[in-house]
C-alpha cells in the first residue's frame, strides 16, 4: 500500500500479560489486517517481542481469546477465523460484516453483525442462534447460555432467556457496549454518553451527556468504559472519572490481572497503576 491509515481494532489479553491484538491498515481502497501477540509489555528484564500471528487482506473486526487459549476473530467479509495455538481455521459465517466475537467457553461462542443474526459456536459449527433481530448488532455479552444480551444500532436491545425479547429504552442512540456483571445486573452503553443498567425489563438511566461510550470492562471490581478520542473512564455506579486521556479507546477487555484497551494506533495494557502499550504505524 502507499499512503495508509492504521487503527487498532481488537485487543485480548492472557494471564502473563501478554496483549494479541487487530491492527488494520488500509489506503482507502483495500485493507491489510495483522493478529499480534504482544509478550509481556511491561518485562523490563526481556525485551518485548511482537510475533505476528496473521496477515490477511481483510479488515478484522474484533478479537476473543477463550480460557485455553483459542483465539475467534471476526471479519467484514462474514467470517470467523479461529487459532488454535498452532494453526488458523476459516468458518464462513454470515452473507454480511461480522462486527463483534464473544464467548463463554470454547464451546460457547458468539459472533453478530450487519445481518442482525447472532451466530452461535458450538465447538464444533457454527449455527444461527437468534432470528433478525432488525438491525447491526454491535455487542452480545451474558453471564449464561440461557441469559444473554444483544445490543446495536437505533437502540437495539435484545435479551435471550430461552427466547428473544425486545427491550425498549428511552433512546435512539446506537447501543456499542455490554457488560454482565450478574443476572441482575447488565449495563448497556452506546453514543451520547448513554449508560443504562438493569437487567431483562427494568432499566435505569445512569447516562453521562457529553461523552460518547463504546464498550465496558469489569476489572478488580471497577466499572470502566472506552471513551473513543477521550481514552478510559471509570464508572462509580453514579459518574464518570477519566482516569487515561493520552489514548483513544474503543474496546475495553479484561481478567483477574489486567485492563486492556484497543483504539487508534495503540493496544494498551493497565495493572491497576501503570498503562504499558503496543504501538502500531
Amino acid at each position: 500500500m502507499g499512503d495508509y491509515s492504521v487503527s487498532c481494532d481488537g485487543v485480548a489479553l492472557d494471564d502473563d500479560g501478554v496483549i494479541y491484538s487487530i491492527a488494520v491498515y488500509t489506503d482507502g481502497e483495500g485493507y491489510n489486517s495483522y493478529v499480534y501477540r504482544a509478550s509481556d509489555v511491561a518485562d523490563r528484564v526481556a525485551p518485548n517481542v511482537q510475533t505476528e500471528l496473521l496477515d490477511i487482506q481483510v479488515w478484522l473486526t474484533s478479537i476473543w481469546r477463550s480460557e485455553t487459549g483459542s483465539l475467534y476473530v471476526t471479519d467484514a467479509d462474514g467470517n470467523v477465523r479461529r487459532y488454535d495455538g498452532t494453526a488458523w481455521t476459516v468458518s464462513p459465517v454470515s452473507a454480511q460484516a461480522l462486527t463483534c466475537v464473544w464467548g463463554l467457553s470454547d464451546a460457547q461462542v458468539y459472533a453478530a453483525g450487519d445481518e442482525g443474526v447472532v451466530y452461535r459456536w458450538d465447538g464444533t459449527a457454527w449455527s444461527n442462534f437468534s432470528p433478525p433481530l432488525g438491525g447491526v448488532v454491535f455487542s452480545v455479552r451474558g453471564v449464561s447460555a440461557g441469559n444473554l444480551y444483544a445490543c446495536g444500532a437505533n437502540a437495539l436491545l435484545w435479551h435471550f432467556d430461552g427466547t428473544w425479547t425486545q427491550i425498549a429504552l428511552p433512546t435512539n442512540q446506537r447501543l456499542l457496549g455490554l457488560l454482565a456483571l450478574a443476572a441482575n445486573d447488565v449495563l448497556v452503553c452506546g453514543a451520547g454518553g448513554v449508560l443504562f443498567r438493569g437487567a431483562d425489563t427494568s432499566w435505569n438511566d445512569v447516562s453521562q451527556p457529553g461523552h460518547d461510550f463504546h464498550s465496558l470492562a469489569d476489572y478488580r471490581g471497577v466499572i470502566y468504559l472506552s471513551g473513543g478520542g477521550e481514552g478510559v473512564f471509570r464508572f462509580d455506579g453514579a459518574a464518570v472519572t477519566n482516569i487515561k486521556d493520552t489514548i483513544t479507546s474503543y474496546r475495553l477487555v479484561s481478567n483477574a490481572s489486567y485492563l486492556a484497551s484497543a483504539g487508534g494506533v495503540i493496544a494498551a495494557r493497565f495493572d491497576g497503576q501503570n498503562w504499558f502499550g503496543a504501538r502500531y504505524s
